[in-house]
C-alpha cells in the first residue's frame, strides 16, 4: 500500500458531510455496517414498512437510543470527532469543510465551534428536493439525477463562499 506525501499538494481539502449524530457504524462480516436507530422507512410503491437493513440492527439501534436517550450525547460525540479531524487539519495546514443536508444535521450545526468551514448545504438540499420529486430516491436521499444536481450546488457554494479553498 503506498502512501501519499500530503507535502507534495500546495493546496489539500477535507470535506465532511456528516449525517445524523444518533447514526453509528461497525464493522460486521468485514463490511461497515450503519445504524440509524429511529429509522423506519416506507416504500412508497408498496406502502409497506421496512426497517434499514434488518430488524435485529434496528432493535440494536433503538437499544443504542435507550442506552444513550439525550440527544445532546449524540451532538457531543459528534462535536468531539468534528473538532478532532478539524485539529488534525489546522496542523497539518489543510482546510476543513464540512455540512450536513438534513434537517437534524442543520439542528446541531450551532454546537459546533467550526463556523468558519460550516457550507451551510441544507439550503442547497431543499433546492433538489422542492425543485423536483424525480431527484429523489424512494427513501429520501437524492438519487443519481439529485446527486448531479447536489454536486453542481457543493461546486457553486465553493466558488462562491469558499473560493480560496479550492
Amino acid at each position: 500500500m503506498s502512501t501519499v506525501n500530503l507535502s507534495d499538494y500546495d493546496k489539500i481539502t477535507v470535506m465532511w458531510l456528516l449525517s445524523a449524530p444518533w447514526r453509528f457504524s461497525f464493522f460486521k462480516n468485514k463490511l461497515i455496517t450503519d445504524i440509524l436507530p429511529t429509522s423506519i422507512m416506507y416504500d412508497k410503491k408498496t406502502g409497506k414498512k421496512f426497517f434499514p437493513s434488518t430488524k435485529e440492527e434496528y432493535e440494536l439501534g433503538m437499544k443504542y437510543v435507550e442506552f444513550v436517550p439525550d440527544d445532546i450525547d449524540h451532538i457531543l460525540e459528534t462535536s468531539f470527532y468534528l473538532r478532532a479531524v478539524s485539529s488534525f487539519c489546522k496542523a497539518k495546514n489543510i482546510n476543513f469543510l464540512y455540512g450536513s443536508i438534513t434537517d437534524s444535521g442543520e439542528n446541531y450545526m450551532p454546537y459546533f465551534n467550526e463556523p468558519e468551514g460550516n457550507l451551510n448545504l441544507r439550503y442547497n438540499y431543499r433546492k433538489i428536493i422542492d425543485s423536483d420529486k424525480s431527484n429523489l430516491a424512494f427513501c429520501g436521499h437524492p438519487n443519481d439525477k439529485g446527486y448531479n444536481l447536489l454536486s453542481s450546488l457543493l461546486i457553486e457554494n465553493l466558488q462562491q463562499n469558499f473560493s480560496a479553498y479550492v
